[in-house]
């Protein structure tokens, strides 16, 4: 929220940029705690890591019980291979992303259980970078979707009837 100057307040639409830039940034970081993970979890770990990509195939998980999978999956890797400064900002990131977004979403599902089991894949070789880079891609695909996914429901649409800020408060 913005205040301009004579202290009205406004909201500023989401735009599709907004969008990209999120999964992006969310993307870099967590593909950071990734490569750390490679090298620092545990084979117990690792073990979990591998029941959840098994249990998120079933196909008959329940979308609530997909998203706690999916939350747990990434829980595990960022926080073995973060820093209190680096699990500040993947959290940040991760707690702006509505719950239940995804998950109510067939062809979200198949991908996200081809990404998991790709980046759990390289998690076990200890390839810190190939973890990382799978990673990028996952969110970044994720964001992808996520855009194609409020274009078809007419999402963006709605926020042009916001409006643009006043113009003194336009960058």
């Amino acid at each position: 929220m913005t205040l301009s100057r004579d202290r009205d307040a406004f909201v500023a639409a989401l735009t599709e940029e907004d969008v990209h830039d999120h999964y992006e940034m969310f993307g870099i970081v967590s593909g950071i705690a990734a490569q750390r993970a490679a090298a620092t979890l545990k084979e117990s770990e690792l073990k979990e890591l591998e029941d959840i990509v098994e249990q998120m195939a079933s196909p008959s998980i329940r979308p609530e019980t997909l998203e706690d999978f999916n939350f747990r999956f990434h829980q595990i890797i960022n926080r073995r291979g973060s820093s209190r400064r680096l699990s500040a900002v993947i959290s940040q990131l991760s707690n702006t992303i509505p719950s239940g977004f995804f998950e109510f979403t067939g062809s979200w599902k198949r991908q996200a259980e081809l990404d998991h089991q790709a980046i759990l894949n390289a998690l076990k070789q200890r390839d810190g970078r190939k973890a990382a880079a799978l990673l990028v891609s996952h969110l970044h695909a994720s964001g992808e979707f996520a855009v194609d996914l409020l274009s078809a429901r007419g999402f963006w649409d709605r926020t042009s009837e916001l409006g643009d800020p006043p113009p003194e408060e336009q960058g």
